[in-house]
């Protein structure tokens, strides 16, 4: 389900900052199901490819501290791999040219979007190092 709600707001975010242009993308339906089809697929490979650098870091063996900084960096590529892929898929899909304030808005946007990512992934991580409430703890030697 957090597949889901993530890709619908990486979609929801591509097609907000090509929002100016919407009126003329709801024209034209088949080239915003083309739009959100590629931003989709490539959101969904870039946050599975990045899930994938995660899980590598957590098998390291090092501590959480450790690999903070390299998580950050991550994300950081992530958000400017999202921002970019969206900006310029619209500029090229529908000749749309962004103004000043829309690329650091982006950012922010897929930074915030990347963010969220990361503390979903913390959390999960911790909820299955979690011990199973019906397995009995053990009991101390009297």
């Amino acid at each position: 389900m957090q597949w889901l709600a993530t890709l619908f707001a990486l979609v929801a975010g591509a097609v907000l900052f090509c929002g100016s242009s919407l009126q003329d993308l709801v024209h034209d339906v088949v080239a915003l199901a083309g739009f959100c089809s590629v931003i989709a697929l490539l959101g969904a490979a870039a946050i599975h490819v990045r899930k994938a650098f995660s899980d590598a870091l957590a098998r390291s063996g090092r501590t959480c501290r450790e690999n903070l900084w390299k998580e950050i960096v991550a994300d950081g590529l992530l958000a400017v791999v999202l921002a970019l892929a969206a900006l310029w898929i619209c500029t090229y899909a529908f000749d749309h040219a962004h103004d000043a304030l829309e690329w650091p808005a982006a950012f922010l946007y897929f930074g915030v979007l990347t963010t969220c990512l990361r503390l979903l992934r913390e959390r999960n991580r911790s909820l299955l190092q979690m011990p199973d409430a019906t397995t009995p703890l053990p009991q101390p030697a009297a």
